[in-house]
């Protein structure tokens, strides 16, 4: 694939799994607002604790689904071959952990680098997204 064609589709990508993201906090975080009181007045620190494992765990469904998707596009690629070999490539590239055991090719290498870039997003929003609900769990009166 053309180097121009891999930005483009890359780019692409990035949109299309920053908007799922964005989508999964957004619903998180109306979804917090309302338990977050709850747990402020009535519950301790397991409590509080369980929410924000309730809702890691819901952006780490978000970041599968996200995965998936790179996934089908590498296998559309033949960067892998197989599902589940995409989705671990594109979970080990989405983390930026890059073992190495799995090289894409010259023809897609550009398109895995911009599924790098992506998961600095996607990590960078999600840490966010917790330290909020860390912020409105603690805050005072």
């Amino acid at each position: 694939m053309a180097p121009v064609l891999q930005i483009a589709l890359g780019l692409i990508l990035i949109a299309v799994t920053l908007g799922i993201h964005l989508i999964a906090v957004n619903v998180s975080l109306r979804r917090v607002t309302g338990q977050v009181e709850a747990v402020r007045a009535h519950g301790g620190v397991i409590a509080k604790t369980m929410l924000i494992m309730v809702y890691v765990m819901f952006l780490c469904c978000a970041l599968l689904v996200e995965a998936i998707i790179w996934a089908l596009a590498f296998v559309s690629l033949d960067v892998v071959t197989g599902f589940w070999p995409a989705v671990y490539f594109a979970i080990v590239t989405l983390t930026t952990l890059g073992y190495g055991d799995l090289v894409p090719s010259d023809s897609a290498r550009l398109v895995a680098a911009f599924c790098a870039v992506a998961g600095l997003f996607l990590v960078g929003l999600s840490t966010a997204f917790v330290i909020e609900i860390l912020r409105r769990i603690e805050m005072k009166d």
